[in-house]
């Protein structure tokens, strides 16, 4: 414990952090304790796996410095599988539109690493069960530590302020309208690029 407080950079000296990250491990037993040595044993990423139905083989790297600042390299990983999805599906229909805007993916030698992509906060907010306030401090989390860029996408309208007031009482439509030099925009979904790759993590066994 000592040992895993120094590298983590943690302070008390009563271990009560380390004591209890151990202990939410052992509850989803990722991790259980040999009585003849006292050795905490680890379960495999492969054994985790096949308990959890967990399918796909995407994998990020997470170095120690990723675990000094875990929520924006969570942040990160989530956008940056995000990222990949919405290209993979985009190749696959050749094309995917989004609240009127649409996006192509026409010819083999496209480079999508470098296409920003639109990633609702909503959507992950329903995959992955986070606030959508969450979603958002992770976002900005992860842009302030380097895992990825993110920009506002706006769309012009012709709308005036009366259509937009008129809008705004009597339908039920989202009120995302910036004023921006007289016009009136439509604030899109933002656009987001990943710094961090996604890989498919090979089998190394049990």
């Amino acid at each position: 414990m000592q040992a895993l407080s120094q590298i983590l950079g943690f302070t008390d000296r009563r271990y009560r952090q380390i004591k209890e990250y151990i202990k939410r491990l052992e509850e989803l037993k990722w991790i259980r304790t040999n009585g003849n040595t006292g050795f905490y044993l680890i379960k495999s990423f492969e054994n985790l796996r096949r308990e959890n139905d967990w399918i796909s083989r995407a994998s990020v790297e997470c170095t120690l410095k990723d675990l000094k600042q875990i929520y924006a390299f969570v942040g990160g990983a989530i956008f940056a599988y995000q990222f990949k999805d919405f290209w993979r599906k985009t190749k696959k229909g050749k094309s995917v539109r989004i609240m009127g805007r649409a996006y192509h993916f026409l010819f083999p030698s496209f480079n999508y690493h470098k296409s920003p992509a639109p990633i609702a906060t909503t959507g992950i907010e329903q995959l992955y069960g986070i606030p959508k306030s969450k979603v958002s401090e992770l976002k900005i989390l992860a842009q302030k530590m380097g895992y990825l860029t993110f920009q506002h996408d706006f769309e012009m309208t012709n709308f005036t302020e009366k259509d937009i007031n008129l809008m705004a009482k009597y339908t039920d439509s989202p009120q995302n309208f910036r004023r921006i030099n007289e016009k009136f925009y439509l604030q899109l979904i933002d656009l987001v690029l990943p710094l961090i790759s996604i890989k498919k993590r090979r089998n190394l066994g049990t």
